[in-house]
C-alpha cells in the first residue's frame, strides 16, 4: 500500500531522517516541489549527514588532542612541583626528626628510672650533634643550647639548636633557618 509522492504519508517516513541529521529543511520548498522529497532530498540529507558526522569526528578529535595536551601539561607542572618541593620537604622532615630526637634525649628516661646516670651537658650536646649528623644536618656543639632546671633528683632538661640550611632549587639558592628544641 504505497502513498503517492509528496503525500502526507511519504513525508512522515523521512521526517526521522531530518530530525536525526539536525539539519534545517525548508518546509515551503517541500510544498512547492513535493516530488523531490522522497528520493533526491533523502540522498542530499544523507550526504549532509555524513559531512556532519565528519565535522563531529574532527571536533571530537580536536577535543581529545586538547585533553591530552592539558593532561601532559598538568603532569609536567606536577613533576616540576615535586622536583622543586623535594629539597625543601627533605629539610623540613630532617628538622622534624631532629626535634623528636631532642625531645627523647631531654626526657632522660634511663636516668629517671635509675638505669643510667644523668647525662652531662657535654654528653647531651654531643648526642644532639650525633643525631643531627644521622639526619645529614651540619651542627656544631656550640650551636646546641642545654639548660637545666629543677632538682638534682628530677632535673628538667631543655635542649635547643640553631642552624641554617642552604637549598639549591632550580638554579636559585635559598637559606632556611631552623630552631628545633625539646619543647613541645
Amino acid at each position: 500500500m504505497g502513498h503517492a509522492a509528496g503525500s502526507p504519508g511519504t513525508t512522515w517516513r523521512y521526517s526521522w531522517l531530518v530530525y536525526m541529521s539536525g539539519l534545517r529543511v525548508d518546509r515551503n520548498e517541500q510544498c512547492r516541489c513535493p516530488l523531490r522529497f522522497p528520493t533526491e532530498v533523502a540522498t542530499e540529507l544523507l550526504g549532509q549527514l555524513s559531512r556532519a558526522q565528519t565535522r563531529l569526528y574532527y571536533q571530537t578529535e580536536r577535543i581529545v588532542v586538547m585533553g591530552k595536551a592539558k593532561l601532559i601539561l598538568g603532569l609536567a607542572v606536577l613533576a616540576l612541583a615535586v622536583v622543586a618541593g623535594w629539597p625543601i620537604a627533605s629539610c623540613e622532615l630532617a628538622n622534624f626528626e631532629l626535634h623528636e630526637d631532642m625531645r627523647d634525649l631531654a626526657a632522660q628516661i634511663g636516668g629517671r628510672i635509675g638505669l643510667t646516670p644523668w647525662s652531662t651537658d657535654e654528653d647531651l650536646r654531643s648526642a644532639v650533634v650525633r643525631k643531627a649528623k644521622e639526619r645529614e644536618i651540619q651542627l656544631e656543639p656550640g650551636q646546641v643550647t642545654v639548660q637545666r632546671t629543677g632538682s638534682n633528683e628530677a632535673p628538667i632538661i631543655y635542649l635547643a639548636a640553631d642552624y641554617k640550611v642552604r637549598v639549591k632549587l632550580l638554579g636559585f639558592s635559598f637559606t632556611f633557618h631552623f630552631t628545633p628544641s625539646s619543647a613541645k
